[in-house]
Formats: C-alpha cells, sequence, structure tokens
C-alpha cells in the first residue's frame, strides 16, 4: 500500500506502513516515517486523515494524526501520551483519550 505525498520538489511515493505519525502545521502537514526522515507537504492534515483511516492512523489530537501499529506505549494523563516506534512523545487531547483507548484495546485483541 502506498501513498502519493506531493511537495515543491516533487511527488514522493511512500510506503504507507513507514509512516509513524503525521503533525499539522497549519495548512501544511509533515510526515515522520520509520526511518527517522520527515516530508512537508501542502495539504491539511485532515485531508490525510480521510485517506490514512483504512490502514490504522487515529487522530490522537488536532495536532496529530498516528499509526496506530507504531504505538509502543500509552502514558496516563488527563489525556495521556503515546510513545511511537520513532521514540516521539505524542499528546492526547481530552476529548481523544476515549477514542485512543478503544483503538488500542482493538489492537490488543
Amino acid at each position: 500500500q502506498k501513498i502519493a505525498l506531493t511537495n515543491q520538489d516533487g511527488v514522493s511515493i511512500v510506503d504507507i506502513n513507514s509512516i509513524v505519525w503525521c503533525e499539522a502545521l497549519g495548512s501544511y502537514t509533515k510526515f515522520h516515517f520509520s526511518n527517522k526522515t520527515n516530508l512537508v507537504v501542502s495539504k491539511i492534515i485532515k485531508e490525510y486523515e480521510e485517506i490514512l483511516a483504512e490502514y490504522n492512523f487515529v487522530r490522537v489530537h488536532n495536532t496529530y494524526l498516528v499509526n496506530a501499529n507504531c504505538i509502543v506505549k500509552y502514558i496516563k494523563g488527563d489525556g495521556g501520551q503515546l510513545i511511537m516506534t520513532d521514540g516521539n512523545e505524542i499528546e492526547v487531547s481530552r476529548r481523544k483519550k476515549d477514542e485512543v483507548l478503544g483503538v488500542l484495546s482493538r489492537i490488543l485483541k
């Protein structure tokens, strides 16, 4: 499964499984990959949220969209935090906490 990501240099064809998480940067989206590289594209994160939903991606915060398969640990808290396979800590918003916990329980089954 691949996705075409367009930026100022051209079009990158990337393996969806290599995307660890995405970050909203205003009208741009920054993709963070398992090989520790990243790519900024000029589309809003909402567009990718819809495209990647069927591939186990979850919007955990207004700013973050994560690959549920790349979650290593959930740390309890107000909304909590997720530790990702690339070592990054992603904030979970309070209103998304229940949805995230639901996704984690489905993965564990």
